[in-house]
């Protein structure tokens, strides 16, 4: 236990909802994350860095019931770990299949993945605080992969930010010998005097000479 919480210290405590593995708990008062308490296989730390407790878990941890009505719903965000973020971009490289080891026709071969691959060693290097962003757009909503079997041609985005860039996107167009394409943009935080970078390589189409 970590002792006991009265019910008017609880009921100032911000707190959301989430799923399973770790729980944290703040005070409203409290003026900084530092003064979180970190409470393990309770609840849960979710995705994109939101922390949060449920009520179950308060009444757990400070053994007293609390009135509902009483809670403050609001989300707590607490920085990942490097470890933790790394761990993350990893996961969502790989639910997209990246690295992808052979084209969407197997007979042609993936002309820029080294580069794909340079890149995101080079990120985790050379930038700090690197953190995965989700790949979305007004529009379309999640844009982080599109594939269109009967073209045989793929698309996957993923989107990065860090204390240098407020946004890195990077994208890999796979349709055989038909095209392929390696994209990048990087939009420096406003900062930093930088320009915006963009990289566009790409192999058209033999026929047509386009992509």
């Amino acid at each position: 236990r970590s002792g006991k919480l009265s019910l008017a210290a609880a009921a100032t405590a911000a707190l959301c909802i989430t799923s399973t593995t770790t729980a944290f708990v703040q005070l409203s008062t409290a003026p900084t994350t530092s003064s979180v308490v970190n409470v393990r296989d309770k609840c849960s730390r979710s995705n994109w860095g939101l922390h949060a407790v449920d009520m179950d878990c308060l009444e757990t941890i400070y053994d007293t019931k609390l009135d509902s009505t009483l809670m403050i719903q609001e989300p707590l965000h607490l920085p990942l770990t490097n470890e933790e973020a790394n761990n993350e971009m990893t996961s969502a490289e790989e639910a997209l299949g990246m690295p992808w080891s052979e084209s969407i026709s197997p007979e042609s071969p993936l002309l820029y993945m080294p580069f794909w691959e340079w890149q995101m060693d080079y990120m985790r290097t050379n930038l700090s605080n690197l953190r995965l962003k989700e790949c979305t757009t007004p529009t379309f909503g999640d844009v982080s992969y599109n594939e269109n079997t009967l073209k045989k041609a793929r698309i996957v985005n993923m989107c990065f930010s860090s204390d240098e860039y407020r946004n890195i996107r990077m994208t890999y167009y796979d349709a055989g010998d038909g095209c392929q394409v390696f994209n990048s943009l990087w939009y420096p935080d406003p900062s930093y005097n930088l320009p915006v970078l963009g990289i566009d390589i790409l192999k058209p189409q033999e026929i047509f000479g386009h992509c």
